[in-house]
């Protein structure tokens, strides 16, 4: 099991988890005698129906409620087995058949070689016994899968009674992740009402996934999948931005390895976000000689064409004005949320039909070196006037008892920025996000928008970009803003001092990681869950957990 996923390795560990097995000529080892009688173990825990769920289709897939798809085997002699599908069972659990079956049980290592109890209290290795119909004890906590000369609808399972919700079931990455989905569905127990979402950002994927960073990259991805999938509660996914490092020598790579890092987010079933960072456009590939190339440069047209549509869900709102915008909504109507989407890197450079940048807008054109002369990625962090405009008069037009949340890969200004840059728009940002909290008007320009009949507020302001954790209380615009610490992972801590960051506002509560690759602390990325009444952050990795009332 990948260490990054044991963060509270203690829980794990009080799983208990050790396999045991048996079965009609497994195909997962070998074939062995069979025991003395086929007599089932006898024990005094009461036990209960578990209804598993397993389904063949058409197509050959088998779906579980809560595990996705696995494919559906069938072997020459007839058995059908479960394929990557797995069951984690307490022990003294009761696994029936009614036909010839098999089943394989596994620790949390996935590893065979362990005991089953079964025939009045004869311990049997996992390699001896061929099971024929029956009912059979779990001697120890175990993920199972079966094998069945019939089908899956024939096996019965029953738990010890109050052991019901601790089941849970999915294909092995997403067993993997087991530990932590117990932990986050405990957290989340009572939430279903606020707003439940991973928030993961600033991966900054730029190496082949044969690489041990890279392939921990995609764990990272992988696992927030796993965990959207399996938690009812949860409502979305958030990248956060940076997915990339941005340093490409051609548009076609950097474009391969965006899409390449985020591509297990086709798998996830809840709504995913993709928001733009500063060097996701591309605008870093200038570090090799200062020179920037636009047609190197990822447009809003690349940009909508190759990771919105393929990621994002088609009811997102985008700005009526400009269909590539990368700023959007998505509502969650039956929490009456309304989660804006911004980007911080608009700085609206113009290109063809075919998504083609031939030149950058002027910045400064007395300068001298590109990234000072050209807005890009580089130099461009903020919001443009007619993003600006798409907030007052599009976004924020939800009903009056509607809340929102907004999400960012930059803080709203430059207190929450780096280099000491400015933040485009910052200032008009915050106005906006003042007055709808304390329900006045405001006014930008030559538009004006009246928030006093609102009665909803703004839950939380997340974003990353800065690379460390902060959890701040912006008292002048009563509202929280979080900032996600970067999931991409040092080999060791290259910051220790606040003081030898380039964060713009030292005097903030910022927290710097100190991550390790291949340690329980390789990951970082957040479980948030937000409500009128406070804002809760589960950290997966490295970081920490936050709670703070609204």
């Amino acid at each position: 099991m990948r260490k990054f996923i044991t963060i509270l390795l203690a829980l794990a560990i009080c799983l208990g988890l050790s396999a045991c097995g048996g079965d009609k000529k497994p195909t997962d080892g070998p074939s062995a005698s069979s025991p003395s009688s086929s007599a089932p173990a006898a024990s005094n825990i009461e036990t209960v129906p578990y209804e598993f769920g397993i389904t063949a289709t058409e197509n050959g897939y088998i779906h579980h409620y809560n595990a996705g798809t696995s494919v559906l085997k069938t072997d020459k002699e007839g058995f059908i087995s479960s394929g990557d599908f797995y069951i984690s069972l307490p022990k003294d659990s009761k696994i029936s058949c009614n036909k010839d079956f098999a089943f394989f049980c596994y620790d949390e290592d996935f590893i065979l070689d362990s005991d089953i109890m079964a025939d009045s209290g004869l311990t049997l290795k996992f390699f001896a016994p061929e099971l024929k119909s029956g009912s059979y004890l779990l001697a120890n906590d175990c993920y199972v899968k079966f094998s069945v000369k019939g089908s899956m609808s024939d096996i019965k399972l029953e738990v010890p009674k109050g052991h019901e919700k601790t089941v849970m079931a999915g294909s092995r990455k997403e067993i993997e992740i087991m530990p932590t989905i117990k932990i986050m569905t405990q957290n989340l127990d009572g939430r279903d009402n606020a707003v439940n979402y991973i928030f993961i950002t600033d991966i900054h994927y730029g190496n082949s996934l044969t690489t041990d960073k890279g392939a921990a990259l995609l764990r990272q991805v992988e696992s927030a999948v796993a965990l959207a999938n399996s938690i009812d509660s949860i409502d979305f996914i958030c990248v956060g931005g940076d997915t990339t490092t941005g340093m490409y020598e051609t548009k076609a790579d950097a474009l391969k390895f965006t899409t390449e890092i985020l591509e297990p987010l086709k798998q996830s079933k809840k709504p995913v976000f993709i928001l733009m960072g500063n060097h996701d456009d591309n605008s870093y590939h200038r570090f090799t000689y200062d020179v920037y190339y636009p047609e190197r440069i990822i447009s809003d047209k690349d940009w909508n064409d190759n990771i919105i549509k393929a990621f994002c869900p088609d009811n997102i709102v985008k700005d009526s004005g400009y269909k590539d915008s990368k700023y959007y909504y998505y509502d969650l109507a039956d929490k009456k949320t309304r989660v804006i989407c911004l980007d911080a890197v608009d700085y609206r450079a113009k290109y063809n039909s075919k998504g083609v940048i031939s030149e950058l807008p002027i910045k400064d054109p007395s300068a001298e070196k590109h990234v000072s002369k050209y807005w890009s990625g580089c130099s461009w962090w903020g919001y443009s006037d007619d993003q600006i405009e798409w907030l007052m008069t599009e976004a924020m037009t939800a009903g009056n008892d509607w809340n929102y949340v907004f999400l960012s890969h930059m803080g709203i200004d430059k207190q929450t920025n780096c280099y000491d840059y400015d933040t485009k728009n910052g200032a008009e940002l915050r106005k906006i996000i003042s007055a709808y909290q304390n329900k006045t008007t405001c006014r930008i320009g030559t538009k004006k928008v009246d928030f006093s009949k609102k009665k909803g507020s703004i839950l939380a302001y997340q974003f990353g970009h800065i690379h460390n954790e902060l959890v701040l209380d912006s008292k002048d615009i009563d509202l929280w803003q979080i900032c996600t610490a970067t999931a991409g992972i040092p080999s060791t801590s290259s910051e220790t001092d606040i003081n030898d960051t380039s964060i713009s506002d030292k005097t903030l509560d910022w927290k710097i990681l100190d991550r390790v690759l291949g340690t329980d602390t390789e990951a970082c990325f957040d479980v948030m869950s937000v409500d009128g009444s406070k804002i809760q952050k589960w950290n997966i990795g490295g970081g920490n957990d936050v709670e703070v009332n609204q």
